[in-house]
């Protein structure tokens, strides 16, 4: 139960921070699953809250809300004008990906609608663990749905 405490306050303080302070640069992607069920797990995908803490400009969370939406939120370096939103809907080797990345950063709990799913090395470690500099390529490929290429940049 302290896992589910701190994702609830996690979130919290980087909703308030959101909402709040001064950060010009916030960008969401919103992932429908087309076939496949999304994980939730006891951890998640999470360099923001402690980045919006420290004040940092800089942070992502990847986040499952439901069996059949995620969101990925973060602070680009820089983006179009407008929109700060995308939405797309995936097909199964997606969402295969972000419940792998979500078994990566859980420990003991993964939450699940229907039979039970095939668990990871990563995930049967019984730790929480993370990527280094939260990378992966699908982590990317939604970045690159809103942050400008580097020949149209200007900084937030």
């Amino acid at each position: 139960e302290v896992g589910k405490l701190n994702m609830r306050t996690n979130i919290s303080i980087a909703k308030d921070l959101c909402q709040t302070a001064p950060i010009s640069c916030q960008a969401f992607v919103f992932v429908h699953s087309l076939n496949g069920e999304f994980l939730v797990g006891d951890g998640y995908l999470d360099s923001l809250s402690n980045s919006l803490v420290g004040i940092s400009l800089r942070g992502k969370a990847l986040v499952p809300l439901t069996p059949r939406l995620c969101v990925f939120f973060f602070t680009p370096s820089s983006m179009w004008d407008s929109p700060n939103c995308a939405s797309l809907f995936v097909s199964g080797w997606a969402v295969d990906k972000i419940n792998y990345i979500t078994q990566v950063y859980s420990k003991d709990r993964l939450f699940f609608v229907g039979s039970r799913p095939m668990l990871s090395e990563a995930y049967k470690r019984d730790e929480f663990l993370q990527f280094e500099y939260h990378y992966d390529p699908v982590i990317e490929l939604f970045e690159g749905l809103i942050e400008r290429p580097a020949s149209f940049r200007f900084n937030c």
